[in-house]
């Protein structure tokens, strides 16, 4: 299907100075350690000024030759690092043209915003969705008089949000660099003064392997000619013009909260919950948004699974508080059970009429645990064995729960240390669980990439050996995750759970928070029968459950039919071994039950019949 996009940006009168839009070029690479801060400045200001500023990253091939946005071009990424002086490092930014790179990057591009510009660039865009090819259809006017010659229109195809680990750690990059079309010289445009104008139109494909929702058209007017900005060298770029195929939304977070049963906090077999989701629409305006539950899990069911969000614009945050989405859990879920929700979050495209979607597979554990080890470090680290360079802290600085949490690493500002931090607590897990979970809630910084810092969280024995490393990462994400990670195959040994932050010594920050840390555990009770068979009395039925315990215990026994409907409960003391569960007035068919007994829930099918 075609589409034809009106854009774009700037109409200005005649002899008057155009608005600026800035162009700014960042050579970087996937090996760079400090490219990854700079990647992260520039996405930041990305955002700030989108209506003002376009951006495309160059990928160099060193300090790391297997980089993959450089190798996928290599011929139209190092033109462009030789247009621009041969200059032998990064990360280094161009803006509009000026080599020197040595203010900060926000600076430089607030301080060309107010230099206005002697013409108007605009252009529209012709996509066929189907053949992936298309046209710029692209006006070029003076409005002003123009102070140089061998003036060139470069127009660049970039793609964002493209997934890549590579050796810095850096894990998603932006306005990559994908093609210069026609090519890296451009095309010849002759403008001297007002009423000048130049129209054309430049044929284009988005490669299959390009994501169209994520790339972005760049245009922009420069001069071959070379100008001194100090003792560095510029060429100039005049104006600037931008399209995005479609806007995106990014996540700021999730939450789940059960909202029927015992309220105990865990999503219980029976139960039912909700899901609140945040998240923040960039490069758009007057958008819908769309909210998915989906799952495949046979214990889950959907109950609702959609929320739409109209007239969205760009930075815009999207919450559905007020609508959530809700599903249920089957009463028949095995206690410990990991299942897992995706939650599908997209934003429409105007221009393909497509959704943008991103997506977040949320996992949860069935059931009420038995806690064998709970620390939210209120009382300090004495329960945990630290080591290293000496920097492990009870800290109030950042918190999760409660008034203290425990900080791994040097926080802001740094400096860091050269070398290890570290702290471990060593426990005798049980040997009767059916499923062993390590949760804790982590907070994790760094200026640096994992070439040179890192944040560890592993599972070793008792002499100190790595069993399982739950990560080993550079994060920067700045904001507490929940994670849990299943350590049932290491029932009945000795473990150790180890927290770890690497530093080079340099003048930045890695460090890590660690709170609300647990050892879950989760344990089935047996039913002797799963097929009862009950006498029949003036048709009503009456009949015994019989079921065993393991140890004397205070139970709540309750069942359930198969829409999750509770029709039944008991509460009573009963003793070891075999006990019996009367009901009245059921009818045959499924029913679920379910025993509740020293904070742990077990559930069992049972079919009732004549």
């Amino acid at each position: 299907m075609k589409y034809k996009t009106l854009l774009l940006f700037l109409l200005g009168l005649s002899l008057i100075p155009s608005q600026r839009i800035v162009v700014s070029e960042l050579f970087t690479n996937t090996g760079c350690g400090p490219c990854v801060s700079a990647n992260a400045e520039l996405t930041r200001l990305s955002k700030l000024y989108f209506d003002s500023l376009a951006i495309i990253r160059f990928h160099m091939y060193w300090p790391s030759s297997t980089d993959p946005f450089y190798t996928a071009n290599p011929s139209e990424n190092n033109a462009r690092r030789r247009y621009y002086f041969n200059f032998n490092y990064v990360p280094h930014l161009v803006v509009d043209g000026d080599t020197n790179d040595a203010s900060s990057y926000e600076s430089r591009i607030t301080s060309e915003f107010s230099n206005p510009s002697p013409a108007e660039l605009s252009f529209t865009v012709d996509y066929d969705t189907i053949t992936r090819t298309g046209y710029v259809n692209y006006k070029v006017k003076a409005t002003d008089n123009i102070p140089y010659q061998k003036l060139r229109l470069r127009t660049v195809i970039t793609e964002s949000y493209v997934y890549y680990t590579g050796p810095n750690g850096d894990p998603v990059h932006h306005q990559a660099l994908r093609d210069m079309i026609p090519d890296t010289l451009g095309i010849s445009i002759s403008l001297v003064s007002p009423p000048d104008s130049v129209y054309g139109s430049i044929p284009f494909t988005i490669n299959s392997s390009w994501n169209v929702n994520n790339c972005e058209i760049v245009s922009f007017l420069q001069t071959d000619s070379i100008v001194a900005s100090g003792s560095f060298r510029k060429r100039p770029i005049l104006q600037g013009a931008k399209f995005r195929f479609s806007p995106h939304l990014e996540l700021i977070s999730d939450t789940i909260f059960e909202i029927s049963g015992n309220n105990n906090g865990y999503i219980d077999p029976g139960e039912n919950a909700v899901i609140f989701a945040r998240t923040q629409n960039f490069f758009g305006s007057s958008d819908t948004v769309k909210y998915e539950l989906i799952s495949s899990d046979p214990y889950i069911s959907i109950i609702n699974g959609l929320y739409v969000k109209t007239n969205v614009f760009h930075y815009d945050t999207i919450s559905n508080e007020f609508e959530p989405l809700s599903f249920s859990i089957s009463p028949s879920t095995p206690q410990g059970h990991l299942f897992t929700i995706l939650l599908k979050m997209g934003v429409k495209s105007q221009f393909l009429n497509n959704y943008n979607s991103i997506y977040d597979t949320i996992k949860i554990i069935a059931g009420t645990p038995t806690i064998i080890f709970s620390d939210g470090f209120e009382s300090g680290l004495g329960e945990w064995v630290t080591g290293g360079l000496g920097h492990i802290y009870q800290s109030s600085n950042e918190i999760h729960s409660g008034s203290y949490s425990a900080l791994v690493g040097v926080p802001p500002p740094g400096p860091e240390p050269n070398g290890d931090d570290w702290m471990y607590k060593e426990i005798t897990l049980p040997s009767d669980p059916d499923y062993i979970y390590v949760d804790f809630w982590v907070k994790r910084g760094t200026e640096d990439a994992i070439t040179y810092d890192w944040q560890r969280a592993q599972l070793l024995n008792s002499t100190g050996a790595v069993l399982q490393t739950f990560y080993n990462v550079c994060a920067n994400d700045k904001e507490w995750k929940h994670l849990f990670y299943d350590i049932s195959s290491r029932k009945g040994q000795t473990v150790r759970v180890r927290f770890l932050t690497h530093g080079d010594g340099y003048t930045d920050e890695t460090w890590q928070y660690i709170d609300d840390f647990r050892i879950l555990t989760y344990k089935t009770v047996g039913i002797d029968e799963e097929i009862v068979k009950f006498e029949e009395m003036n048709n009503i039925i009456t009949g015994e459950l019989r079921f065993s315990l393991v140890k004397d215990a205070f139970v709540n026994v309750k069942l359930f039919d198969i829409t999750g409907k509770k029709v039944a409960e008991e509460k009573k003391r009963m003793n070891a071994g075999i006990n019996s569960f009367s009901f009245k007035k059921l009818n045959p068919g499924v029913y679920f039950l379910r025993i509740e007994t020293s904070g742990k829930d077990f559930t069992k099918k049972v079919i009732f019949i004549r």
